[in-house]
């Protein structure tokens, strides 16, 4: 009787323990994002009007009574743009959501950051606690995690939903791999989904993380306790990283072949790492209120935790080699890594070393268990998990603090944005809820457009400028604004003045594969054609002109996405299966 009841106060203490853990998550959540919701403002990041354009394209598809978007014809210029073919949207579904349930556009979209800042805590804390089997060492990794420094520079002042939502999806990717190279191969599963969480959130972060686990299967190459069965594994993972990503995979390469497709441009690397002095600089002042990207940094926690590693000996093998880890991806950030090398490679698509500090906060977030674990004993590690998330709290919230009064200063967008609009007025102001829809008129962004390879940049330019302020270009070369247009899911309705006679026609709008493309005119299919600069061409009578373009996917492309949501019912399926089994 009395074990009973020794085993209902353990089992008891548990789920209260797990409760206070959940609260608090839900709290740090939201409270971390309450001050700069207050002042009712979005302000201009890196990356703020590109993703504030792919939420409100997939807004415009929801509303049209359809789920699935191909094309950007309700923002990004209303021009058929690809761009949800070459970045994943998965997780805009939420933020757009939350824009038709919520009446102000603004706190839509900080809702959806207390959305990601809860599956960034839910993610870190299940994947340590898996690692380490230890609930405390799982909540100091969630807390070093969650308020690491570069995460909120990427949330507000980059404004990088991808990079953002990919953080909150690796200590998953990293379990997995973990579990495959050292202890439970039989975990494979959870390697491959983190993997395919990563590329719905953003190609570039997957890429970067495949290739750091490429370098750490190299280093612990002879550590791998059965090569033969690991490899296999990783074999396995893979095939099931294929069919969960499926969906998207396969139309960014049937895109992609089917037509020249302008990249973000490549920059020079060594010109774009950072001087290693600011970088130690700018991160003991803690700062997220900067408008260039040479003061980024990794935060005044981050470098006390490299200090304190210090005293830290002797290190075991995972501290001393993620100490190593952690030292390369902070040099990799800095322009005394010589990125000269790999200019002319593939690695120059990251376009920025900066990138690195993502992976260099995951390392120094796992460093600061191990150097809490050595410096305090158990019997004061209960006040630890009280003051440490305290401690972080009040740095996190000084540093947004001084981030909102910095850029409350900006103007607010009360203008048109249009070509006309100066450099200044198209990067630096704020949005309200009154002017959130001018966002979305004009984007000066001409990523993943189809271009001809033969024309000049300059041409280029010129043709982007005129197609997104909706001018149609006439057989004798002259430009023909268009004043009537409608967006409909994945098309678009052009009414054209009457011409005085029959004429070619190349509309405003990009055409990538001529094969997923309805025309009708008037109500009725009609032939069309692909011009010079992958507009769509079509023929003008002298009567009534009222053209519907329709992107119209294949059926491999439908079929590729019902594989990745079967793939990921599976895994749901399994995860149930087992959990009821173990209970």
């Amino acid at each position: 009787m009395q074990t009973k009841e020794v085993v209902k106060k353990e089992s008891m203490r548990s789920v209260s323990l797990s409760l206070g853990i959940v609260f608090f998550y839900i709290f740090i959540s939201i409270f971390s994002i309450i001050l700069i919701k207050r002042s009712g403002f979005l302000f201009k990041g890196d990356d703020l009007h590109f993703h504030i354009d792919r939420v409100e394209n997939l807004v415009g598809v929801l509303k049209g009574h359809n789920l699935l978007s191909f094309i950007s014809t309700y923002a990004y210029n209303r021009t058929g743009i690809a761009v949800d073919q070459f970045y994943p949207n998965l997780f805009m579904y939420p933020f757009a959501i939350l824009r038709i349930l919520i009446k102000s556009p603004v706190s839509a979209i900080y809702d959806g950051f207390i959305l990601i800042n809860l599956l960034t805590c839910f993610i870190a804390h299940l994947s340590y606690k898996s690692f380490s089997g230890s609930n405390f060492q799982a909540f100091i990794f969630t807390n070093f995690y969650f308020f690491a420094t570069w995460r909120f520079t990427d949330m507000f002042a980059r404004f990088d939903l991808g990079e953002l939502l990919a953080i909150a999806f690796i200590p998953l990717a990293f379990l997995g791999f973990y579990e495959v190279m050292f202890r439970n191969t039989k975990k494979w599963p959870i390697l491959a989904l983190g993997m395919s969480l990563i590329l719905y959130s953003h190609l570039l972060s997957a890429l970067m993380i495949a290739f750091c686990f490429v370098l750490m299967v190299i280093v612990n190459l002879k550590k791998i306790p059965n090569i033969k069965l690991t490899i296999l594994r990783f074999l396995n993972a893979m095939i099931l990283f294929l069919v969960l990503s499926f969906g998207f995979i396969y139309s960014f390469l049937y895109t992609s072949r089917s037509a020249t497709v302008k990249l973000p441009v490549a920059r020079i690397l060594q010109n774009e790492a950072l001087n290693p002095f600011y970088v130690l600089k700018d991160s003991i002042s803690n700062s997220i209120s900067i408008y260039r990207p040479e003061v980024y940094n990794i935060g005044i926690v981050a470098i006390a935790i490299l200090i304190l590693l210090l005293r830290v000996k002797p290190m075991n093998k995972l501290t001393s080699q993620l100490t190593g880890w952690t030292v390369l991806s902070l040099w990799a950030c800095t322009n005394l890594f010589p990125w000269f090398i790999f200019q002319n490679t593939p690695v120059k698509a990251m376009q920025f070393p900066w990138r690195c500090f993502f992976l260099a906060s995951f390392f120094i977030s796992v460093l600061g268990v191990q150097v809490i674990l050595f410096i305090f004993k158990p019997e004061k590690r209960k006040w630890v998990a009280a003051g440490l998330p305290l401690i972080l709290l009040m740095l996190n919230m000084s540093s947004i603090y001084s981030f909102v009064q910095q850029r409350e200063q900006l103007p607010t967008l009360n203008y048109t944005l249009n070509a006309a609009t100066s450099n200044y007025k198209n990067h630096f102001f704020k949005i309200d809820d009154k002017n959130y829809s001018r966002l979305a008129n004009y984007n000066y962004g001409s990523d993943y457009i189809p271009e001809t390879k033969e024309a000049s940049n300059e041409w280029n330019s010129k043709l982007f400028t005129n197609v997104a302020q909706h001018r149609a270009i006439l057989p004798d070369g002259q430009l023909m604004t268009m004043r009537k247009i409608k967006s409909i899911p994945n098309g678009m309705i052009y009414k054209l003045p009457v011409q005085r006679k029959s004429s070619d026609v190349s509309l405003p709008f990009y055409v990538y594969n001529k094969n997923n493309y309805v025309v009708k005119r008037n109500g009725s299919e009609v032939p069309f054609k692909v011009d010079k600069n992958k507009l769509l061409n079509v023929r003008a009578s002298s009567s009534k002109n009222e053209f519907k373009i329709q992107y119209v996917p294949t059926h491999m492309q439908l079929f590729s996405i019902f594989v990745s949501i079967m793939g990921f019912f599976l895994i749901l399926g399994l995860w149930v299966y087992y959990s009821m089994r173990r209970s």
